[in-house]
């Protein structure tokens, strides 16, 4: 019997970088899994690519609105079963100084980065809580942890997700519940529709290590071995 089998799990942002390769780590474990995304047809080649995986589901939406967090719990509940495991990965990059930042653009990286790990997590917890069982991992990154330049509003979000997550973790130990966060260095998903420049500029900002000269530059290939980090976090419930 696979660690999995007979769990499911929720992976937000799951149609490509990270998110995608922890959705596929969980299928090879035996999981049910369902994941979420904002663009419709990376959405539908996800499924199609996982679907010879194992049981999936792919659910359209964007975590930062309380109406869609909500449905995705739901979604997941009733199409596959009780949720074991959520994974709040969705998640996006701005690289910008902080006075040429807008309070639009600085809304934005907030409310998906930590709003929307706050929402499928409260909408998530009450039936872990009925259930006295459940793990919730919240994929933060190292920029939580240390500053990284040009990077105030991702900065603040991952920090925020840390210590959202510490909290978590506190809170409901006595009800089963185990919260831990992942902090990953880079690596070069296609995980943001946010890291342009303004409009008028030509120059395009990257996630190379030129760009950003204090930061590890990450490998294509890691995203599997982070992937199958994420499912090792996750304990097997006894029977």
């Amino acid at each position: 019997m696979k660690r999995f089998e007979k769990h499911v799990v929720l992976v937000t942002g799951g149609s490509s970088g990270i998110g995608f390769a922890t959705a596929r780590a969980f299928l090879a474990e035996g999981a049910k899994v369902a994941f979420t995304g904002r663009n419709a047809a990376r959405l539908g080649q996800a499924v199609r690519h996982l679907r010879s995986h194992g049981r999936v589901l792919g659910i359209r939406g964007d975590v930062s609105k309380a109406s869609d967090a909500r449905r995705f719990i739901v979604r997941t509940e009733r199409t596959l079963g009780p949720l074991d495991v959520l994974v709040n990965n969705a998640g996006i990059y701005l690289e910008k100084s902080t006075e040429d930042l807008t309070e639009r653009e600085w809304d934005r990286v907030l409310d998906i980065n930590l709003k929307g790990a706050f929402l499928c997590t409260k909408y998530a917890l009450p039936g872990m809580i009925r259930r006295k069982r459940g793990n919730i991992i919240n994929v933060a990154s190292d920029s939580g942890l240390v500053a990284t330049p040009l990077s105030s509003a991702y900065c603040a979000s991952k920090g925020g997700l840390v210590l959202f997550t510490r909290v978590l973790a506190v809170d409901h130990a006595r009800d089963g519940i185990r919260a831990n966060a992942i902090c990953p260095g880079n690596v070069r998903p296609r995980c943001s529709i946010e890291m342009r420049r303004p409009r008028g500029s030509a120059k395009k900002s990257t996630t190379g290590a030129s760009s950003r000269p204090f930061r590890r530059n990450g490998r294509q290939g890691q995203k599997k071995l982070r992937g199958r980090s994420f499912s090792w976090r996750v304990t097997r419930y006894p029977s």
